[in-house]
């Protein structure tokens, strides 16, 4: 997923999953993803921008959803 490892390389300077504040889980059984925004973002908008299905959005100037 572009937006989580355009969020890891904002933060980090690396393209790395897991060092990514977002996470998105698959449910197997239902095949639907949920997103996580994990404790530290700086609502940069690095993954609103990189959101390869525009599902990333601004909730306000400080917050994704």
């Amino acid at each position: 997923m572009l937006c989580v490892l355009s969020c890891s390389f904002f933060n980090t300077g690396v393209f790395n999953p897991e060092k990514s504040i977002i996470k998105i889980n698959k449910n197997d059984k239902t095949q639907k993803f949920t997103l996580k925004i994990m404790k530290g973002c700086k609502a940069c908008g690095a993954c609103v921008e990189a959101c390869a299905y525009n599902t990333l959005g601004w909730e306000d100037e400080n917050t994704i959803n």
